[in-house]
């Protein structure tokens, strides 16, 4: 809309005094318009007529010429209104843009901690003193202390647990085991023994009558043995080539005979696993049962029925009084010297200060000094190669086995060149094409006590 000096300063003048502005101000703004301007310029600032003060008063001096002031003030304000918009919407994509940039640099941050933190864990090593390494060996320690309780409590309960197996009555029901498969029908199996508490252990310590093999005192006494001049190690060497460890707790006897023969180097004559011939345990399948053999073992006759059936000659000695400890001492000697005779002994574990009682193992040498023997145990997961005093073991021999009711002893084993088991096999392999097929010659058992005593070898050459 266009307007006139005049009208643009009566506006002003009402607006004036719609402010409470003085009426001397209004006269000098009337009577100053059309000349030099509005006097209210440099008093009040903030008026509508200040909103033109870059127009030039000369352009405006005539009181009738006209002048767009309202659409320069609007055009203004629009103007100042878009700028304040699009200053604010910079400032907030700015913002958003720091902000993005922001939690991304956290993020990266957070990572990198999180990269370094593992790598150090990782790649400190265990010597170097870190926090890792001491939270590992609290750990550690915490979970050996709990282990140390827990074998302590059980300990504590065994006996609880077995005095109430004892008192409990003949009549408790039998538990009962539900077998299921997907493709036959559910079978039920019972067991006539009552459950018990499940008990683990992870060897045992020598008593202070055995010096364990490898410790500093046992190496000294093999290195003393070795060195001797009459060197009584020598049958060590076959057999620590052939040394296991029982596969069954009761598998003692098998065990040693196994270790014994394949130190021997009989031929068994027959498959093992895949086109090779050699002696387990499974393979000792007659003069009595396995599955006897893994629940109650083997006794010493029937150790030397296995022997015989498999080709070795045996001599044996019942430890009784007639048996002295020097005709013990003077086998001991003649076996260990030679490195074709294997001493296996049957004696009782608590003479010598042990847990459990009837057990076979080998002799792998002799110490003449100190009148010590090396016992070759093949139960290692319970203790390892010792030595013992000669005299401890021969009282160890003498104690009764409570199954045959005669004393224990030892077997003398000796390959025998005229066995018509598998050692004539062996012999006739041996002379034979190798591409000819084996076919083992049958193997006769003597399992029975009769038979046992007719094959007994008196004296081997």
């Amino acid at each position: 809309m266009l307007s006139s000096r005049r009208d643009l300063c009566t506006r002003v003048l009402k607006r004036c005094r719609r402010l409470n502005v003085e009426q001397q101000q209004q006269k000098t703004c009337a009577s100053t318009c059309s000349m030099t301007g509005c006097g209210l310029r440099a008093q009040q600032p903030d008026l509508v007529c200040c909103q033109w003060a870059n127009l030039p008063i000369g352009a405006i001096s005539t009181a009738d010429k006209p002048l767009n002031i309202t659409i320069h003030h609007s055009q203004r304000r629009q103007e100042q209104q878009q700028e304040l918009f699009t200053t604010w919407k910079q400032a907030m994509e700015q913002s958003a843009v720091i902000r993005r940039d922001e939690a991304e640099r956290q993020a990266r941050l957070s990572q990198q901690r999180a990269t370094a933190v593992q790598e150090k864990e990782c790649q400190l090593p265990m010597d170097m003193e870190c926090g890792c390494k001491t939270k590992r060996e609290k750990e550690e320690q915490e979970q050996r202390v709990l282990a140390e309780a827990r074998e302590k409590q059980a300990m504590q309960v065994a006996p609880q647990l077995q005095l109430q197996v004892e008192q409990r009555p003949a009549s408790t029901s039998k538990p009962s085991i539900s077998v299921i498969n997907s493709s036959t029908p559910a079978v039920k199996v019972t067991s006539s023994k009552p459950q018990q508490m499940q008990m683990s252990f992870h060897r045992r310590h020598l008593p202070h009558e055995c010096i364990a093999f490898s410790s500093a005192e046992g190496r000294k006494l093999f290195v003393e043995a070795l060195n001797s001049p009459k060197n009584y190690m020598q049958i060590y060497f076959p057999l620590a080539e052939q040394f296991i460890t029982q596969a069954e707790p009761a598998y003692c006897g098998l065990s040693t005979l196994a270790m014994c023969l394949n130190a021997l180097q009989i031929d068994p004559g027959r498959l093992w696993k895949g086109p090779w011939r050699w002696f387990s345990e499974e393979l000792f399948d007659c003069c009595t049962s396995l599955s006897v053999a893994k629940e109650k073992g083997i006794s010493m006759s029937e150790f030397i029925c296995l022997a015989r059936c498999n080709g070795v000659m045996t001599k044996d000695y019942r430890a009784n009084d007639e048996f002295t400890l020097d005709q013990f001492r003077e086998v001991v000697k003649k076996s260990c010297s030679t490195n074709d005779e294997i001493i296996v002994l049957n004696y009782s574990r608590k003479a010598l200060g042990q847990t459990g009682d009837g057990h076979f193992s080998p002799i792998g040498g002799y110490h003449e000094e100190l009148d010590m023997v090396l016992l070759l145990d093949v139960a290692r997961f319970k203790y390892p190669p010792h030595w013992v005093k000669l005299s401890l073991v021969h009282d160890a021999m003498q104690r009764v086995d409570q199954s045959s009711g005669l004393p224990r002893g030892l077997v003398v084993l000796k390959e025998n060149a005229h066995a018509t088991g598998p050692t004539l096999v062996k012999n006739m392999i041996l002379s034979a094409d190798p591409s000819t097929p084996l076919k083992p010659a049958p193997q006769p058992c003597c399992s029975s006590v009769t038979a046992l005593e007719a094959r007994r070898v008196v004296e081997m050459q």
